[in-house]
């Protein structure tokens, strides 16, 4: 009975900021959803407890909102590609460095101590900034997950909602009135869509999700390769070995590598 669900039903209104049953209904309506005329539409006989239960499940979902999971998905998008940006603007920037210093040449045992250490000290800063960049990279695939997770969510909620308005318009036109068959029949069809929708962008976040972790997998493979022909250990800490044969050009090739799958990971494609 009411005084048995009474203490759930208000911890789950106070989480999403509604106040009361009323309240819930109210939220409904500005979307243009009675729930209580859908339900009774469907079932005349039901009882007024079921009514106050789609209602409120409704209010929920309005106020988890598709919007809300959409915006945190965009969020996600526009950080994770700017993340991504700048991870190879710190590699292209070594890059065009080295290669305006003149150390991207074939004969790698002809650095002097000066050039060593310019190569050593420029490669110890970019694994610098690439590992802040790596750390936003792996909290960013966090929320990319959660954001997923809410729209896939919203699109189950919003396809559970469109069937039911769907058969609320079949038991208009049972009853005759077809004007009310045509409003539930279009707003299921408008419900349909944004589950879609949320589907779609779900797919898209799943794909930065994996866009990331290439990245990620990317630089972190690049980093000990360039470092061992720098002869430094791949925190870029340790100076080199001036005794010992350094090759920029080949740790140059790794890091290019590196650039190119960030490229080929296709943070730009909307």
């Amino acid at each position: 009975g009411y005084e048995r669900r009474i203490k759930q039903i208000e911890a789950c209104m106070k989480e999403y900021g509604i106040k009361d049953l009323e309240d819930a209904r109210g939220i409904c309506l500005a979307k243009g959803i009675d729930v209580d005329a859908i339900v009774k539409g469907v079932q005349p006989i039901a009882f007024d407890n079921a009514g106050w239960a789609y209602t409120l499940g409704c209010a929920v979902a309005i106020k988890k909102g598709l919007t809300n999971a959409a915006d945190a998905a965009e969020e996600v998008y526009r950080d994770a590609s700017a993340t991504a940006k700048e991870a190879e603007r710190t590699l292209r920037g070594l890059l065009d460095d080295w290669n305006s210093h003149a150390v991207l040449r074939d004969f790698a045992f002809a650095f002097s101590a000066e050039e060593r250490r310019y190569v050593v000290n420029s490669f110890s800063d970019a694994c610098q900034r690439l590992r802040g960049i790596m750390s936003e990279m792996s909290a960013l695939s966090g929320r990319a997950g959660e954001a997923a997770s809410m729209l896939r969510g919203c699109a189950a909620d919003a396809s559970l909602l469109a069937a039911e308005l769907r058969y609320a318009a079949i038991a208009a036109r049972i009853l005759g009135n077809f004007t009310l068959e045509s409003e539930r029949q279009t707003l299921s069809d408008e419900t349909r869509s944004r589950a879609a929708a949320a589907e779609k962008l779900a797919a898209e976040i799943l794909r930065v999700i994996r866009a990331l972790s290439t990245s990620m997998s990317s630089v972190s493979a690049a980093i000990p390769v360039a470092a061992s022909a720098l002869h430094i250990d791949d925190e870029g800490g340790a100076s080199a070995d001036a005794s010992r044969m350094i090759s920029p050009q080949r740790a140059a090739a790794a890091l290019s590598n590196a650039v190119s799958a960030i490229s080929a990971a296709g943070f730009d494609r909307r």
